[in-house]
């Protein structure tokens, strides 16, 4: 086993489409499955306010997410974990944009994804991105 690099953990990072977020539910783990995108050196997620995990993050946005991938016979992998504050995006705009920019890493309808955006955008305070800066990083592989 040895140590990730940061190229090799950001190039993870990109590949990946999905990966855990890990939070704090009271005095509990919690963790949920997730897709992300990255923009201006940061994780980018779109998290249900109103849900478990957004009621988590209000409650301490410490968090740390993880990514994976291994081959089928799981003789070769690699797994990456960033750490630290996740944050709200506010800004109608980047909202939107956000929207639109997680529609194209997953290759979806981008025009459903403009109308989800322009309607959740509408109430800012209320936004279901979130952002986590890539900082805090460590990654092992298996060669």
């Amino acid at each position: 086993m040895r140590d990730l690099s940061p190229d090799e953990i950001n190039e993870l990072l990109d590949k990946c489409d999905w990966g855990t977020l890990l939070l704090v539910d009271g005095d509990k783990p919690y963790g949920i499955e997730v897709s992300h995108f990255i923009h201006e050196n940061a994780l980018h997620f779109i998290i249900n306010p109103e849900g478990t995990a957004g009621k988590c993050i209000n409650n301490n946005p410490n968090i740390a997410y993880k990514v994976c991938s291994a081959d089928l016979s799981q003789q070769m992998w690699s797994a990456a974990i960033v750490e630290g504050k996740i944050e709200k995006v506010t800004d109608s705009q980047k909202i939107y944009d956000s929207f639109i920019m997680l529609a194209k890493r997953l290759n979806r309808d981008i025009e459903k994804y403009k109308k989800l955006g322009q309607t959740l955008s509408a109430n800012p305070e209320k936004s279901p991105v979130h952002y986590l800066p890539i900082k805090n990083i460590s990654g092992k592989a298996s060669r």
